[in-house]
């Protein structure tokens, strides 16, 4: 019978607690644990959401995405030469630049390593050509580099990254990257 009355007791308290929070209070509240629960999600490093998110709440719901891989160029090179502080630093970097050029309805994933993928919402595959571009000019602009593939799919856009990494890495590529920025220097 004393624990039926400490029970009656704990929860009149519990009740009168809840009633006197205002429909604000249960708002503010609400949102904090969704932050809390979507940080869970968020890699500290680049502050894109982690692959676990993906797969814990979105997989099977991507097919009205077209998916961008996001692959960074040189990072061993650079955790090899200058640390991995800086290697951490350049992952951010491309993740603040690919973030720069989404919208709200748009998702960035590091999906592993050095490799990101852009969930853009559409199935407008000029519209996803026209963020690769902006982020491409981005990356350059910022002395950053990475391969970027489309796709419909995550394997299909993983299969066009290495294609768009073969590329860049041509010879001839390169050549014309260099006479672009003599002809940029040269016109200022």
């Amino acid at each position: 019978m004393i624990a039926m009355v400490q029970n009656e007791n704990s929860t009149s308290s519990m009740e009168r607690a809840f009633a006197s929070l205002t429909r604000e209070d249960l708002e503010r509240e609400l949102r904090t644990v969704k932050q809390e629960l979507n940080s869970a999600y968020v890699c500290a490093k680049t502050d894109a959401y982690i692959r676990q998110y993906y797969e814990a709440k979105f997989a099977g719901y991507d097919a009205e995405y077209i998916k961008l891989f996001i692959d960074a160029n040189g990072l061993k090179k650079i955790n090899d030469t200058k640390g991995h502080e800086e290697g951490d630093l350049y992952l951010k970097n491309i993740s603040a630049v690919a973030k720069q050029h989404t919208r709200e309805e748009d998702l960035l994933i590091r999906w592993g390593g050095d490799e990101f993928i852009l969930f853009v919402k559409t199935t407008d595959i000029t519209v996803v050509q026209s963020i690769k571009e902006r982020i491409d000019k981005a990356l350059t602009e910022n002395r950053l580099s990475a391969a970027i593939g489309i796709g419909n799919t995550v394997k299909e856009a993983d299969k066009n990254m290495y294609e768009d990494k073969r590329r860049k890495k041509s010879p001839i590529t390169k050549l014309k990257a260099n006479f672009i920025k003599l002809v940029q220097a040269y016109a200022k």
